[in-house]
């Protein structure tokens, strides 16, 4: 008797797509769970249940089912740091590569004996997907990327207007989707993430207004899915050129105030989780961590959990944090609000 792709994927939990789920976390900065409830109720993450980010930092998931009777997961993260982050888990794709297309698959053999794909293995979807972003983009100095300068300038952010490196740069009109629909297409800054050897592994993508503002879309910066699980972990946006000396942040916007502040090179990593996972070249000695200052201490926490790694690796390393206090109306302080408080005053 064969069973077909339909009958197995009916046999998957949750937890043969935990290694996905928990690296698109990671990349937000949310601390994984432990099980993923796909009940379609919101879970705000743990981390967050004591602070000003409760009920809008978690996920949301749900198993459905294709017309032809596939079963798989779909599961959307969402964060509220850095002006808010979603990335959607749409599981359909891994059931295919778990069982290679709808082939019979004899019920006689134990299914890891089946002609199963690894999920370390790169998905050539994804991998794809990125290429085709990265392909249709623009250089930053392309006469069609005035949205991208306009954004940084209306940033405070003009000084690195003209001296920005390759791993940014412009797309003229990038498909925005939420929950498997698209809202239309808007320009978006996209920034590369590179792996610890150097190597792409991500992008991400911030969608913008002709006039250089955020697209009024529910999350305008979001991360694509890596072709391989994990890859990303340790991974940066390295915005410049780095020497013996190396600055690191968060968030894009930030590195490059703490680049215009300090004029030493900066790297991105994305979020709190990037932080506390970073992966440096032996070649940088120095290292500043430009920590934010927010109200869960998610920055302060993944700060001092890359400092420690940095000084066994027997680095000089300086974490570097904001002026408090943090404002009533506002989540947290970082480098770009201190650039801005300066540009003010």
């Amino acid at each position: 008797m064969d069973t077909s792709i339909q009958d197995l994927s009916q046999r998957l939990s949750i937890t043969d797509f935990q290694i996905e789920l928990d690296d698109i976390a990671s990349n937000l900065g949310i601390a994984p769970h432990q099980t993923y409830k796909l009940d379609g109720d919101f879970h705000s993450h743990l981390e967050f249940d004591n602070s000003a980010y409760r009920g809008r930092t978690g996920y949301i998931g749900e198993w459905r089912t294709t017309k032809n009777g596939i079963r798989y997961p779909f599961v959307t993260f969402r964060t509220q740091r850095h002006g808010g982050q979603s990335v959607v888990f749409n599981g359909y794709i891994s059931v295919l590569d778990k069982f290679e297309g709808n082939q019979p698959i004899s019920s006689s053999k134990p299914i890891v004996a089946s002609p199963i794909k690894s999920m370390h293995l790169p998905n050539d979807r994804k991998r794809e997907a990125l290429q085709r972003v990265w392909d249709k983009s623009l250089p930053s100095a392309h006469t069609d990327a005035e949205p991208l300068r306009r954004y940084l300038r209306n940033r405070n952010l003009g000084d690195v207007v003209g001296h920005l490196s390759k791993v940014v740069r412009f797309h003229p009109g990038l498909e925005y989707w939420e929950n498997g629909k698209s809202l239309g297409k808007h320009p978006a800054m996209l920034c590369r993430l590179d792996s610890s050897k150097g190597n792409p592994v991500s992008i991400h993508r911030t969608y913008l207004t002709e006039d250089g503002y955020k697209a009024p879309v529910p999350c305008p910066k979001k991360l694509m899915s890596s072709p391989v699980a994990g890859v990303s972990r340790g991974a940066a946006i390295r915005l410049f050129k780095a020497s013996d000396t190396l600055a690191v942040a968060e968030g894009v916007e930030t590195a490059f105030a703490v680049h215009i502040a300090t004029r030493i090179p900066t790297w991105a990593t994305v979020s709190a989780g990037g932080m506390a996972t970073l992966q440096l070249p032996k070649s940088i000695r120095t290292i500043k961590i430009m920590a934010d200052l927010d109200r869960s201490g998610a920055g302060e926490l993944s700060a001092r959990k890359l400092a420690k790694q940095l000084l066994i690796e027997g680095r000089d390393v300086f974490i570097v944090r904001p002026d408090g206090p943090i404002p009533r109306d506002m989540k947290g302080v970082d480098w770009l609000d201190m650039l801005r408080k300066e540009v003010v005053a």
